[in-house]
Order: structure tokens, then sequence, then C-alpha cells
């Protein structure tokens, strides 16, 4: 796989913020790559990808392009190429991953997660949910989960995934499990559903008085951390998999004009807990047996946020409010606290 481009221009496009831990074959520090995010959608068809459009793309100086779908097909592997073929990078958000937290692939995968109730070594210590999350239809081993079935993350991950995208230089990381926080922290705040605290399946179910999520943990033998594990570490092609972070925050009414009542999806000591567990993200590999192997690194190679500063109180307010007016100058102040 060909290194990352090198990154000159320092700007925030769609409030999408990289941070490197400074590995190699990454962005120098305090740089910021700009991504032509989903370029693939209700308004875009591959037809409509040309060569073109991304060659001007890249002289706009757009790093790198990302668009979401199923990689085993053959209009996605044919876009994959012609971003090859115009030596633009790019990132995608792939239905053999996201198929276990939506349903937009497969049901066979969708709604597992570890039931942290069983331990590794029993008969059910995963599970599968109904959509409704009010009730379980399925029930798996560890071995069987991680690489001996037919629904394992072995056969998505490894014989899917990572076998449709080799060979294709250009493709730069797996963008995934879009806002993971704040979803697992909402599900376990907003209703009383027994098994949707579990999806996505990142974090623990440790939790805080209130009956929220700690986000303390990463689990480590939850479908994310072995999905990201078994992406990085594949044989022959290894790809960076990396989760894209919302902004837990709080924002008070007399802080904004015209605000009726508080906003609350939590505060920025949930963003720093959360953000550090990932930080702090190790993988558990399966039992063998009755023999539990201690846990290994899983962090990531950088994160992302997704901060849209003028878009955390409702489009009501906006009419109230004028360009670098003091409710501006506070949302950017307020989106630079949650970056620090």
């Amino acid at each position: 796989m060909a290194p990352p481009p090198s990154f000159r221009i320092i700007i925030l496009v769609l409030s999408l913020i990289f941070i490197s831990t400074a590995l190699a074959d990454a962005p120098s520090d305090n740089d910021i790559p700009i991504l032509a995010m989903r370029i693939l959608g209700s308004n875009m068809f591959t037809k409509d990808i040309t060569l073109e459009l991304l060659c001007e793309l890249s002289w706009l100086n757009f790093d790198a392009v990302n668009f979401a779908g199923e990689a085993d097909t053959e209009n996605f592997r044919d876009l994959m190429s012609l971003c090859d073929t115009a030596g633009v990078y790019y990132s995608i958000c792939p239905t053999e991953v996201m198929q276990y937290v939506h349903p937009c692939g497969d049901s066979t995968y969708t709604y597992w997660f570890r039931n942290s109730d069983s331990t590794l070594t029993s008969d059910h210590c995963f599970a599968q949910c109904n959509e409704d999350f009010t009730s379980l239809i399925d029930s798996s081993t560890a071995e069987a989960m991680y690489d001996d079935s037919s629904y394992s993350i072995k056969t998505t991950i490894i014989d899917g995934l990572a076998f449709s995208t080799e060979g294709h230089d250009f493709l730069w990381f797996y963008e995934v499990y879009d806002e993971a926080n704040s979803q697992q922290r909402r599900h376990a705040v907003e209703d009383s559903l027994p098994w949707n605290d579990y999806i996505p399946n990142v974090y623990t179910q440790d939790t805080l008085e209130c009956g929220s999520l700690t986000l303390e943990e990463v689990e480590a033998s939850g479908i994310f951390s072995i999905q990201k594990y078994y992406a990085e570490n594949d044989a022959t092609n290894p790809v960076t998999f990396t989760m894209n972070f919302a902004l837990l925050h709080s924002i008070d009414s007399t802080e904004y004009t015209g605000l009726v009542g508080d906003i609350s999806y939590g505060t920025m000591t949930d963003q720093a807990r959360s953000v550090r567990a990932m930080m702090e993200a190790e993988y558990q590999p399966p039992p063998s047996g009755d023999t539990i192997f201690l846990p290994v690194d899983n962090s990531p190679e950088f994160i992302m946020f997704d901060y849209y500063p003028f878009r955390y109180v409702h489009i009501d307010y906006a009419s109230s409010t004028e360009m670098c007016d003091d409710d501006w100058l506070f949302l950017v102040e307020h989106f630079e606290e949650g970056i620090d």
C-alpha cells in the first residue's frame, strides 16, 4: 500500500478533524487533511464519479475522498480502481463492517454484541438481538464469533473485506462507527430497551449512578475491537481502522441567544473519557477451551472528530444570530474546547 499524501494545507472542511499520533506514513503534527466526504450517495452515483472529477478535487487541494458501500461489488471496486488511477487517496465506510451496527447488509450479521452478562468461555458470550432491541434471537461462543462460523467476524473482515480491497494502493483507511460514543451513550440514557445499550458494540456496560455509560473502557472482546484488530493485522492486506467521534457536550440556554431550554448531550468530561478509552483500547484474543489469554494493544493510529459548531443549536435560532457575532464566537470556542 502506498503511503498517504503529504499534507500542506491547514484547513477545516466539513468539520472533520484528524489527530495523528505521528506514526510513519501519517500526516505531520498539526496538519489537517482535507477530505471530500461522501462523494457517493443519494445524489451522486458511481457513473457520475469520473477521472476528471477526481483530478479536479486533487487540483483543488483535496487530499482524499470518502465513500461508503459494499466493497465486494463490482461498482465499488471500480470506484476504488478509479481513485487508484487518479492517484487520489480514499477512505471507505464498508458495509462489511457496518452491517453489524445497522441493517444495511446481510441480516445474519446485524446487532451481534459481546454479552457482558456471560463469561468469555460460555456458550452464549455473544448475543444477537432483534431489530426492536427487545429480545435476543441468537447466541454464540467466542470461538464461533471470532472465526469458526459462517457469521464470524473472520468471514466478513478477513475473508470478505480484506480480500475485496487487496491491491488498491490508494486505500488509506476504513472510516467506521460514525459517532459511536454518542450513539451508545444515548441508547443507555434515553430509553429502557433492554439490549440497545450494547449497540454499537464499542464501550463496556459500566454505568454511572445516573444510568449513563461511563465510556471509560472499550470492550476488548466487543465487535468493534475484533473487527479493528482483524482489519489492521490481516497478513496480506492490513488497513487502518478508525472511529469517528461526536462531541458529548451541553449548552445552557443563557449561553446562546434565543435558545429555549438547555441542550444536554453529555459533558466535556464524558467526551474526554470516551476519547481516552479509545486511545487505551485493547483486543482480547479468543479463548482456547477454558484458557483466557491476556489482551493486547489495540489503540488507534489516529482518531476522527465529527464536529459541526454551527449545528449545535437548532436552525430555528439561526435568524437571531449573525456571522461572527457573540453567538458564533461562543460556538467556535465551544468547538475548540471539545477538541482540547
